[in-house]
């Protein structure tokens, strides 16, 4: 008849944990374990609540001296005070050892060989639960450097200044066409293009120009239907202050990015009786939030 073996998590948990009654005031530092310990050179365990030598407790890799014994690498305990009493060193290298049957024994039975499986799944039940308790849905927020060549252009000439690619417009309402790679799933929440207008123009309001336009663009790739999702006109209120590098910004989105849809940020120059050549794009900066799995210590 079939026997069914279930992994236990807290079967790890116990058996990894070992009691230390001495932590020594050397480099490394040196604990011994009041059992076998069953640890592995090389395994990493969380050594807590030593009493006297505070140094020893923290996060080790450890390498095995005898069955009792293992050296905490990196540690000093030379300025640390005596060892008093308490202490755990919990091993979470899941490197367990279990006896299995060799080739020529026999008759076998089951229980030969579920003890090495009740091993297996214990550490993969054991890791199931560390995993689940580490993982923390964190809600991140991202701005990205939007760069390169636009897809396509109309009016507007590459700049190539000795720190980037710029663009600049000698004619009147140039487009730009600026692609945007999203992750799927972000939530698009703000864009910003960073410009710069001409020297020369007169004192606002009657000297601005018709004053440059960032626009989102949302469009299905596999129809070529545009949508708009957000529009926004620079607001410079000074000569002074569009005539240099300023941000034009685009706020208040909440455009969920689909992988199916493509995302255009256009960009229309200046134009109108007081347009002046030159003005110039030097880049963008798209801000969204996504979820990311953070695995942290259980």
């Amino acid at each position: 008849m079939s026997t069914i073996i279930n992994g236990d998590a807290a079967a790890v948990s116990n058996s990894l944990t070992r009691t230390v009654n001495d932590a020594t005031n050397t480099n490394p530092i040196v604990l011994q374990t009041t059992v076998a310990h069953g640890f592995y050179t090389g395994d990493t365990v969380i050594v807590d609540d030593v009493g006297g030598n505070d140094a020893a407790n923290g996060t080790w890799e450890i390498v095995v001296t005898d069955g009792t014994h293992l050296q905490l690498v990196g540690s000093d305990g030379t300025a640390s005070g005596a060892y008093t009493s308490g202490g755990t060193a919990l091993n979470y290298a899941l490197m367990p050892a279990a006896t299995v049957v060799s080739d020529g024994d026999g008759p076998l039975e089951a229980a030969d060989v579920a003890v090495a499986l009740e091993v297996l799944l214990d550490r993969t039940q054991f890791l199931n639960k560390l995993i689940a308790r580490g993982l923390a849905f964190q809600e991140q927020s991202v701005t990205r450097v939007i760069q390169g060549t636009p897809w396509s252009y109309s009016g507007w000439s590459p700049d190539i200044p000795a720190n980037g690619s710029n663009w600049t417009v000698p004619s009147a309402q140039g487009i730009l066409w600026i692609p945007l790679t999203l992750p799927h799933g972000a939530t698009l929440t703000e864009i910003t293009l960073y410009h710069k207008g001409n020297a020369g123009h007169g004192a606002f309001p009657g000297g601005a120009p018709t004053m440059p336009v960032i626009t989102l663009l949302r469009k299905v790739a596999a129809t070529g239907v545009e949508t708009t999702v957000g529009t926004f006109t620079d607001a410079s209120a000074t000569a002074g202050a569009y005539e240099v590098i300023h941000a034009i910004t685009l706020t208040g989105l909440s455009e969920v990015v689909d992988r199916t849809q493509q995302y255009i940020l256009k960009l229309l120059g200046e134009g109108g009786a007081n347009f002046i050549a030159g003005e110039t794009f030097y880049c963008a900066t798209a801000t969204f939030s996504a979820s990311q799995i953070d695995i942290g210590a259980a």
